[in-house]
C-alpha cells in the first residue's frame, strides 16, 4: 500500500477539522454568554404629586439606590439550545463538502488511469470554492474558524499527484 500523498493528507485533516470545529461550536456552552439583572427603581413614585422635579430622598429610598439590588446573573448557552437543532443542517454543510474533497483527493492518487483521475478533479474544486464561499458570506459568525478548513481543503485540491516516470531525477 503506498503512503497518502500531500493532497490525501492535506484532505483528511481538513476533513477531522471540520468535524471538530462543528461539535465545537454545536456543544460549547460557552459561544453564547450574557448577564441579566432586574431594575430597581431607587425612588418610590407618587402619581399623585405634581412633577415639579425630583423627590426628595428619605431614608427608605435611600437604601433601595443602585447597587444595593439584585446582583446580576451570568447565563450561557450552545449553539443548539440558543438556535434550535436546524444549525446542525449549516455545520453539516463544511463536514459535506470537505469529505467530498478527502474523496476527490483519494480517488486523484497515483496509479490511476489519467482519465479517470481528472472527474476527481472536478469533484475536489466543486467542494472546495463553495467552501470558500460560505467561509466569505459567514465571515462574522462561523465562517472564520471554517477558514483554515477551506484553505487545506484549497491545497488538496490544487495539489497534484502526479506519477513518478522511471528513471527521471527529481527537479532541482
Amino acid at each position: 500500500m503506498n503512503p497518502p500523498g500531500a493532497s490525501t493528507l492535506a484532505g483528511g485533516v481538513a476533513h477531522i477539522l471540520a468535524w471538530g470545529i462543528a461539535l465545537w461550536l454545536a456543544f460549547w456552552p460557552g459561544l453564547y454568554q450574557g448577564v441579566s439583572a432586574t431594575a430597581v427603581s431607587a425612588v418610590p413614585y407618587e402619581a399623585d404629586r405634581p412633577s415639579t422635579g425630583p423627590p426628595p430622598l428619605d431614608a427608605a429610598a435611600i437604601s433601595k439606590l443602585p447597587g444595593d439590588g439584585p446582583e446580576p446573573v451570568r447565563f450561557s448557552a450552545t449553539l443548539i439550545q440558543e438556535n434550535g437543532f436546524w444549525v446542525l443542517g449549516l455545520l453539516a454543510i463544511p463536514i459535506v463538502l470537505t469529505g467530498l474533497g478527502l474523496i476527490s483527493a483519494t480517488m486523484r492518487q497515483p496509479g490511476r488511469a489519467a482519465g479517470s483521475r481528472y472527474p476527481w478533479r472536478l469533484v475536489g474544486w466543486a467542494a472546495a470554492l463553495p467552501l470558500l464561499g460560505f467561509c466569505i458570506v459567514a465571515i462574522f459568525s462561523v465562517g472564520l474558524f471554517y477558514l483554515p478548513v477551506a484553505l487545506l481543503t484549497l491545497a488538496s485540491v490544487a495539489l497534484r499527484s502526479r506519477p513518478k516516470a522511471e528513471g527521471a531525477s527529481p527537479p532541482e
